[in-house]
């Protein structure tokens, strides 16, 4: 199993979640508010000059466990999506063991 982190700004959040939601291969996933700063802050066009001036913006944080060929095709699906190319960021890491409690 894989562990597939995606991460975009709020106003991203619809244009994300709709190919996630539309896939059969995922099961479900987490989402979650975050906030992030990075190098990029200065140049975003979503951000409002009060996120320019503390530093850090509003971003929405999904999770996704699955096995790696649907990591895959959720990340291309994201990639093909209409607005959301250079806006979000992603990672996938292996997990060890999952269950539940």
């Amino acid at each position: 199993m894989k562990l597939l982190t995606i991460v975009v700004h709020k106003e991203s959040e619809q244009l994300l979640l709709k190919p996630v939601r539309e896939l059969q291969q995922i099961s479900g996933f987490t989402y979650s508010h975050a906030e992030g700063h990075g190098s990029h802050i200065q140049s975003d066009g979503f951000l409002q000059a009060r996120d320019q001036l503390i530093g850090h913006s509003p971003r929405i944080r999904i999770d996704i466990l699955a096995d790696p060929e649907s990591c895959q095709l959720v990340v291309e699906r994201i990639k093909e999506t209409e607005g959301l190319k250079g806006h979000a960021v992603y990672w996938i890491t292996p997990v060890e063991e999952s269950g539940h409690l």
